[in-house]
């Protein structure tokens, strides 16, 4: 696959010199270096979705606080851009209507809806960020995997061949893909010191501030009037909707 989130509408293109340079006050950080713990003061930036994010510079909890703010309040929250582009993907003439469509391509259809979750989910902050691969041998650990590198991602999601049925495949595909992208979000932009502190993010990227975006996102999808997208996220080790406020907590972690 290897192909990487394309921009489809002008209107969602920002312009990178608007970018917030307004810091948001620091906070220490506990890390631990040969076995000492010692504490750094470092600054996050202000997440604001109208213009572009910065690599490695925002609060996880603020990037979910926000993310969750405006998936939550989706009817009222959504450009004119985002609103055509939902429009056109509940008609059924249109790139999206092709799940059960046999003769295209899977990897084709996972990148399809990979565009469509970062436009209508991360409020299209992947483009040109993270790239999509689909492994074709399966792993006996994961089913996908995330590396970041320089604010640059790549996805690799493991076969799930195994499932014979195609179209309960694609679901699961695109359940690991919506996972991935999510982890991939907070890898580039979420703070690299915040990122080591379980509470936050985690070793394994399901820290608390993964976990509330996977509860507004889980939510966003589902929705009827939505996406209206069953993609099981709960099997893949999603929290269960209502077992967390959903990126309402503080900005401050350190008061967890």
């Amino acid at each position: 696959m290897g192909n990487e989130l394309e921009k489809e509408s002008t209107d969602l293109v920002t312009d990178s010199t608007k970018a917030h340079s307004v810091p948001h006050p620091s906070h220490s950080a506990v890390r631990k270096d040969d076995g000492e713990v010692t504490r750094s003061q470092h600054i996050h930036r202000i997440v604001d979705f109208d213009c572009p994010l910065i690599e490695s510079q925002h609060d996880p909890n603020d990037l979910a606080r926000e993310l969750s703010r405006i998936l939550k309040k989706r009817d009222i929250s959504l450009t004119s851009a985002q609103r055509t582009l939902l429009k056109d993907y509940k008609t059924e003439k249109n790139m999206y209507y092709i799940f059960t469509e046999p003769t295209i391509p899977e990897e084709a259809k996972i990148l399809a809806y990979s565009s469509l979750f970062n436009f209508l989910i991360f409020q299209g902050q992947l483009t040109k960020r993270v790239t999509i691969e689909l492994n074709p041998k399966p792993s006996e650990q994961w089913d996908g995997e995330t590396s970041e590198e320089n604010g640059y991602a790549m996805i690799t999601l493991w076969s799930q061949d195994h499932i014979r049925d195609l179209n309960v495949r694609l679901v699961r595909y695109l359940g690991i893909t919506l996972q991935e992208l999510t982890n991939a979000f907070l890898a580039i932009y979420g703070c690299v010191e915040c990122r080591r502190n379980p509470k936050w993010q985690g070793e394994a990227d399901h820290g608390e501030a993964w976990k509330d975006m996977m509860v507004a996102i889980q939510e966003a999808v589902e929705d009827h009037s939505f996406l209206d997208l069953d993609l099981k996220l709960g099997g893949l080790g999603a929290p269960a909707e209502g077992s967390r406020p959903g990126g309402i907590l503080p900005s401050d972690a350190l008061s967890r």
